[in-house]
């Protein structure tokens, strides 16, 4: 086995996320859909290898 750190991760794929128009502003909906978001930006795995705020 060969363990993989975070540093060689790297995260190229598109990510969509469908909601529907009715409920999109409704704040637990809102939430799910931001959280993806602030993971993303956060994690340098899904940023191109730099970690962001």
């Amino acid at each position: 086995m060969l363990r993989v750190t975070d540093n060689e991760l790297s995260f190229a794929r598109d990510i969509w996320l469908v909601v529907h128009r009715d409920v999109k502003s409704a704040g637990p909906v809102r939430a799910a859909m931001n959280f993806p978001v602030k993971v993303m930006k956060r994690d340098a795995a899904f940023n191109g290898g730099t970690a962001g705020n």
